[in-house]
C-alpha cells in the first residue's frame, strides 16, 4: 500500500495535511488546519502555486443537538470526500 496522505499536529496545534500518491507526483499539495478548538470549529486551506493559501473548507460543530453534530462549507471547486474525511480525523 501506499501512503495518499498525511495528518500531523504540529507543537502549536496547528495540523498540516499533505497528500502525496500517484495523482500528485510531482509534487505534494499541502493544507494546513486553522481554527478555535475549544469551540470545535476550524478552516481548512490549501496551498496555491503563487505561495499563498486558499480557503477550501470550514467546520463548525453544532452545539444544540442530541449527538455530535458538524456542519461543513466546502468550496465548490474542492474534494468534498476528501475534505468531509480531514474533518472526521481532526475530531477524532
Amino acid at each position: 500500500m501506499q501512503k495518499m496522505c498525511s495528518v500531523k499536529r504540529t507543537l502549536t496545534g496547528r495540523y498540516v495535511i499533505k497528500m502525496g500518491g500517484p495523482k500528485h507526483h510531482r509534487s505534494t499539495t499541502q493544507t494546513i488546519c486553522e481554527g478555535n478548538w475549544g469551540e470545535t470549529s476550524f478552516t481548512l486551506k490549501t496551498m496555491i502555486p503563487t505561495g499563498g493559501y486558499l480557503v477550501a473548507a470550514r467546520v463548525s460543530k453544532e452545539f444544540f443537538s442530541l449527538a455530535d453534530t458538524y456542519g461543513i462549507e466546502i468550496a465548490s471547486n474542492q474534494d468534498i470526500l476528501f475534505f468531509t474525511a480531514i474533518a472526521v480525523v481532526i475530531d477524532k
